[in-house]
Formats: structure tokens, C-alpha cells, sequence
């Protein structure tokens, strides 16, 4: 209740809330991730792209209904002004990124799991990185004797053989690989960045998974405020 005279049913008006902000989300979410995912260079397939896309929808939604929940649910305007704000912040730091899951505090890891942009961050994190290997840093003529693309022979030689500068130019010779200004580089490894987050064992679509499952329960406690809260006469 609002503590005006009711002219919608509470479920009604949830839905037609819901209902209405998916479209406008979704049209965000297109434009948003059409413009920023190119120019930050993130893995240029269509399936990450359209992953990355749906994920940021998912947040959106998820966020809106998160704002619309609590303030359903606490009755004045400041209320939920400031515990919005503070609900977030305590996402955000428990999320993953600027707290690693294995230096959160045992008396927070609750919120580690309960936490959506926790879900979304991993999901976006192995999106991103899973299998994946990085050499733009390398210099130019590097040789990188852990990437596809050279002899298949070069692979089956011992690495102590491909760890030592002489031995990589004596072969690359007889392969017929120019072995002039010869440098190594090792590509960094997007699982190795993954472990550095406990994201080595995780898979993105559970990780989706559990953050769509906040949705419904948002809705739910949403159509509780709006139908047993009294809130101010304006």
C-alpha cells in the first residue's frame, strides 16, 4: 500500500514494472556494449561479444529491480537512500576484484556468494580471459615457443632445448625461421590471471546462472513492499 486510494493491484503494477523496463534495458545494453567492448579491445568473437552483452543486461535488470525493491520495502524517501548506497558499496568490495576471495575475512564470505556483482564480475572475468593467451607485449620477431604456428617439431623438443637462446636459432635455422634479432617472450596465460582470482575451476554460464536467481527474489520482495508497506501521504 502507498497510503493512497490502491488502483492497481500490487502484483499488476510489479509486472507492468518489469515489463517495461526490459525493452529499455535491453536497447542500453546494445548501445553500451556496442560502443565500450571494441574500444577497451576485449576478445573479439561474436560469442563473447553477445555473452558480454547479455551480462550486462542481466546487471541492469538486476540493479533497477534492486532499487526498486528496497524502496518498496522501506517506507520513506531517505531510508532507502542511504541503505542503497551502502548495499552497493559492500558489493562491490566483497565482489572479487578489490578484495581477492581468499583474503576476504571468514565473517564476510556470506557476502561473497550472495553478492550479484560478485557473479558478474566472475562471469565477465572468465568470458574474457578463459584459455586465452596474450603476446601484444611482445617485441616484434619474438619468439614464442609455447603459442601454435611454428613446426610441429619445434613443440616436441625438450624445453630445456627451447628455454636457451642458441639451441632456439640452431633449430629455428633448420625449420627455416629467420632467427635474426631473436628475443624470447612467454605469453601470459588468461587461466594464470584467473587463478589469480580463484576463478581457475569456474565456469561462466553458472556463474550467470546464480546471478539471474537474485531477479526473482528482487521481484518477490519488490510485490512485498508495494503490497503490505504503508509508506508516507505525499
Amino acid at each position: 500500500m502507498t497510503g493512497l486510494v490502491p488502483i492497481h493491484r500490487a502484483s499488476s503494477y510489479v509486472m507492468t514494472r518489469v515489463l517495461t523496463e526490459i525493452p529499455a534495458t535491453a536497447v542500453a545494453s546494445f548501445l553500451f556494449s556496442g560502443i565500450l567492448y571494441h574500444l577497451v579491445g576485449l576478445t573479439a568473437t561474436r560469442e563473447a561479444f553477445l555473452f558480454f552483452v547479455f551480462l550486462f543486461f542481466l546487471n541492469l535488470l538486476i540493479a533497477s529491480m534492486l532499487g526498486m525493491a528496497l524502496g518498496a520495502l522501506l517506507p520513506g524517501e531517505a531510508t532507502p537512500s542511504v541503505i542503497l548506497p551502502l548495499y552497493t558499496t559492500l558489493n562491490m568490495l566483497c565482489a572479487g576484484f578489490f578484495v581477492r576471495k581468499d583474503t576476504i575475512k571468514a565473517m564476510w564470505e556470506w557476502m561473497y556468494y550472495i553478492s550479484y556483482m560478485q557473479w558478474g564480475f566472475s562471469a565477465s572475468m572468465l568470458n574474457q580471459f578463459q584459455d586465452q593467451s596474450y603476446t601484444a607485449y611482445c617485441e616484434e620477431g619474438a619468439v614464442l615457443p609455447a603459442l601454435p604456428g611454428l613446426p610441429e617439431a619445434w613443440k616436441d623438443l625438450p624445453a630445456q632445448l627451447r628455454n636457451e637462446s642458441s639451441d632456439i636459432r640452431m633449430y629455428m635455422d633448420l625449420f627455416g625461421i629467420d632467427s635474426t634479432n631473436l628475443t624470447r617472450c612467454q605469453p601470459i596465460q588468461g587461466n594464470d590471471i584467473l587463478s589469480m582470482f580463484s576463478l581457475g575451476n569456474r565456469n561462466k554460464w553458472e556463474d550467470v546462472t546464480y546471478a539471474a536467481c537474485t531477479y526473482p527474489i528482487l521481484i518477490f520482495l519488490c510485490y512485498i513492499g508495494v503490497r503490505f508497506v504503508n509508506h508516507e501521504k505525499r
